[in-house]
């Protein structure tokens, strides 16, 4: 089995592409060893599963480690606790923060302009199908999505010492996560 990280490792995020030599690499591999992905991503939804498609992983730790599938199936699952789900969705509304999940081709944040901020910096427009995000209280949440700074990121860890925010490659946001919860658990 050779597992691969996703973002920054095999995704370059300067031109958003998988080099071809790491492309090569994968392809010499398969057939003689099972290629796993451990990525923060959900790899089944609209922004990455053209990603899933291109390396055809026989495994996937999605969403650092609180879903794990072989080929369609799911074999492990976590779901957030839903009182901290409340709480920490109600304080980032007040805040001005932008905190969610992306399900499908369906966006679920606190604040999207905050959202489409950040797409519109990062890729020119942004064409989100964004719903209320308290739908989210009545989902099965395994992880969320921050979209802000370190600062904003920090004064969530203060308030929430039961989540980790490891933060994105280049400090957009963090990745939110119950403590207990990784890629290597997964």
């Amino acid at each position: 089995m050779v597992s691969f990280d996703l973002d920054m490792t095999l995704l370059d995020h300067k031109t958003w592409k998988i080099p071809d030599s790491a492309m090569e690499a994968i392809e010499r591999m398969r057939g003689r060893h099972r290629i796993v992905l451990a990525t923060g991503r959900d790899m089944d939804n609209r922004y990455s599963e053209g990603l899933k498609e291109l390396i055809r992983p026989d495994a996937i730790v999605h969403l650092n480690g609180t879903k794990v599938t072989v080929g369609e199936q799911v074999i492990f699952e976590h779901f957030f606790s839903k009182e901290t789900l409340r709480e920490l969705l109600t304080y980032c509304d007040a805040a001005g923060y932008g905190m969610g999940i992306t399900v499908g081709w369906e966006d679920f944040y606190t604040h999207p302009e905050v959202i489409s901020a950040m797409d519109v910096a990062r890729w020119g427009r942004s064409d989100r199908d964004f719903k209320d995000w308290r739908k989210l209280l009545e989902m099965p949440v395994r992880t969320l999505a921050f979209v802000g700074n370190e600062e904003q990121a920090k004064d969530l860890e203060r308030r929430f010492p039961q989540l980790n925010f490891p933060m994105f490659a280049g400090k957009t946001g963090a990745d939110v996560i119950e403590k207990g919860m990784s890629k290597a658990e997964g």
